[in-house]
C-alpha cells in the first residue's frame, strides 16, 4: 500500500491521537526505519494488533490505552529510532505475565533509579521482571547474543529484588514487537531459553523469557 493509503488507514483508526501522529512523522520520513518498513508491509495487521495491545494491557493495567502506552515509556515528542518499540515491548511483557498467571501488575517507578520495569504477583509472591528491546531482529536470536544482554540488565533485576524483597524475577528479551501477525510458543524459542538460563548457570528463580513476533516463551516457566 502506498503511503497516503496507510496514512488514511492511520487516521480512520482508534489508535490514540498522538501516536497517530508519530507514525504519520515515520512514514513521511526519510531515514531507514523498521517501524515504517512494517507499517507500509501490512497496515492493518499492524494497526488491529497495536489497537487489540493497547486495549488489553490498559485492561490489564487498570488504565486507559493510551495511558497504558506512556506507562510503556512511550513519549510522542522522543522521536529517538525504536522509542515505541521499547514501549510496545513492555507491553507485551505485560500480557505475557499476565496469560503466565500474574496479577497486581504494574510499572516499577523510573524515577527511583536503575530498576527492573514491571512488578507482578503470583500465588501471593511478588516478581520483578526487565525488559529488553532488542534492535536485533529475531533472526538474530542466539545464545551469545542473549548471555550478553543478561550480563547487562540483570543488575536491574538484582536492584529491584532488593527493594521490593521479592525473590523471584527474570529478563524479558523482545524483538520486533511490533510484529502482531503469529501467536504461540515454538519450540525454538523454548530450546533457546533454556540453552541462556543454562549458559548463566542456572540462576535460581531468574527466568528468561523470549517474544518474538507474535510467539513467546519462558524458561524456567513463568
Amino acid at each position: 500500500m502506498n503511503r497516503e493509503g496507510v496514512l488514511g488507514l492511520l487516521e480512520k483508526s482508534g489508535l490514540p491521537g498522538e501516536l497517530k501522529d508519530y507514525l504519520a512523522a515515520a512514514l513521511r520520513g526519510r531515514a531507514p526505519s523498521s517501524l515504517r518498513a512494517r507499517l507500509k508491509k501490512s497496515p492493518a495487521e499492524f494497526i488491529a494488533g497495536a489497537e487489540r495491545l493497547f486495549s488489553e494491557a490498559g485492561a490489564i493495567l487498570g488504565l486507559p490505552a493510551e495511558e497504558a502506552l506512556r506507562a510503556g515509556g512511550f513519549d510522542a515528542a522522543n522521536k529517538a529510532p525504536g522509542r515505541l518499540e521499547a514501549a510496545l515491548a513492555e507491553l507485551r511483557a505485560v500480557v505475557f505475565l499476565r496469560d503466565s498467571g500474574y496479577g497486581e501488575l504494574a510499572f516499577i517507578n523510573r524515577g527511583t533509579g536503575r530498576t527492573a520495569d514491571l512488578y507482578g504477583v503470583k500465588k501471593g509472591e511478588g516478581a520483578v521482571f526487565e525488559v529488553c528491546c532488542l534492535k536485533e531482529g529475531c533472526t538474530s536470536f542466539s545464545v551469545k547474543l542473549l548471555a550478553l544482554k543478561f550480563d547487562r540488565k540483570i543488575c536491574q533485576v538484582n536492584a529491584s529484588r532488593k527493594k521490593t524483597g521479592c525473590v523471584r524475577g527474570g529478563l524479558f528479551f523482545v524483538a520486533s514487537p511490533a510484529d502482531f501477525g503469529v501467536s504461540g510458543a515454538p519450540a525454538r524459542l523454548e530450546v533457546l531459553a533454556r540453552e541462556v538460563y543454562e549458559a548463566k548457570g542456572r540462576r535460581p528463580f531468574t527466568s528468561i523469557c523470549l517474544i518474538s513476533g507474535g510467539l513467546c516463551a519462558a524458561y524456567p516457566a513463568l
